[in-house]
């Protein structure tokens, strides 16, 4: 899945396809740049689609798969001819899942990360990189100029600049030349040009500018961190929405592969961590003013995720709890027992 969503945010898309037969059933992420589709509009999902599989040495095609309603193609030219394999999936769609980035009424299948924009701002600060780079070449060597010298003394500039000791002789009526160093040109101006361009890319990626390596005011706390990344978590909280619903679809096929009830498949549902971070003093106070209004919620698997345990935790935690019962159940029978007995021995000494 970290596959597929790095590939959607690169090329606008990422696709999965669902294969298999009974209980071996495989979901394979594949780029956009080795596949393709066709988008169904009549039913607002993928209508058909390609997906490379391999490729020889000299980058040729060996074997693509070629997904089509109730069928995959399988071709293959990897030991001579081109063969293609059949297979039947009884299914009404392809069984291939996109996932998209930023989709649009008018372009489906989403759009790049990578913006035009954002191109035109990398080529700017590469230019700018290679003005400072070669700014960076007459700063180290200074610019020095010897006013009424002779022409001789210029022929090897570069060996009078690096030599320790350097001698003049004086010029034909006898005057002395005079030394002149000029102004070094500053590196300011270029760095302040890459901060204008970093502010530029922050703003179009809402990608806080500090982690474009431009530190524009003293550290940030972690309240202002996370004001900074505010805008780029709500664009992943709704990513996660719309991968998440390309998640489920990909798994109600896999399980529609499998013969599952259908009315299983509308109970599932993607868990994604929290995209905001959250400090654990902020979270444990939420969570007690919950608990002391809500205690069911506050105990139930919601209510802990929410607390900050994760899935695994939990699991640990419900099978701790059922120890615990099932070990006061044994004491309590014990109990019971011990009673009984006390009892019995009692009701002997009398008689």
């Amino acid at each position: 899945i970290q596959q597929a969503i790095v590939s959607a945010y690169t090329h606008g898309c990422s696709f999965m396809t669902i294969s298999g037969d009974g209980d071996d059933i495989r979901i394979t992420p594949r780029a956009a740049d080795w596949s393709s589709a066709l988008w169904d509009w009549g039913n607002d999902r993928i209508g058909a689609a390609m997906t490379i599989r391999d490729k020889d040495k000299d980058g040729y095609i060996t074997r693509f798969d070629v997904w089509l309603p109730g069928k995959v193609y399988e071709i293959d030219n990897s030991e001579g001819p081109w063969t293609a394999r059949t297979i039947e999936t009884h299914l009404d769609r392809p069984s291939v899942v996109p996932l998209v980035n930023d989709a649009q009424s008018y372009h489906p299948l989403g759009n790049s990360r990578i913006t035009r924009t954002l191109m035109n701002l990398t080529d700017f600060g590469l230019r700018t990189m290679v003005r400072m780079e070669a700014t960076a070449e007459f700063y180290a060597a200074p610019r020095v100029w010897f006013i009424g010298a002779s022409k001789k003394f210029t022929d090897d500039t570069w060996s009078s600049i690096v030599s320790v000791m350097n001698g003049m002789p004086a010029n034909k009526n006898g005057d002395k030349p005079t030394m002149q160093q000029l102004q070094q040109a500053s590196m300011t101006p270029h760095a302040d040009m890459l901060r204008t361009i970093a502010l530029m890319v922050s703003s179009e990626t809402d990608i806080p500018v500090n982690d474009l390596g431009i530190t524009m005011d003293n550290p940030a706390s972690a309240e202002a961190m996370a004001e900074a990344e505010r805008k780029l978590s709500r664009t992943a909280d709704r990513q996660n929405k719309r991968f998440g619903r390309a998640l489920k679809e990909a798994m109600s096929i896999a399980l529609a592969y499998q013969g599952a009830d259908p009315d299983a498949l509308r109970e599932l549902r993607p868990i994604w961590a929290p995209v905001k971070e959250t400090s654990d003093a902020a979270r444990a106070d939420w969570y007690q003013k919950v608990a002391s209004t809500n205690p069911a919620f506050a105990d139930s698997d919601v209510g802990l995720t929410r607390a900050g345990l994760t899935w695994d935790e939990i699991k640990a935690h419900r099978a701790y709890e059922r120890q615990q019962r099932t070990q006061q159940s044994i004491d309590e029978l014990r109990a019971k027992l011990t009673i009984a007995k006390t009892d019995g021995k009692e009701a002997e000494a009398n008689e």
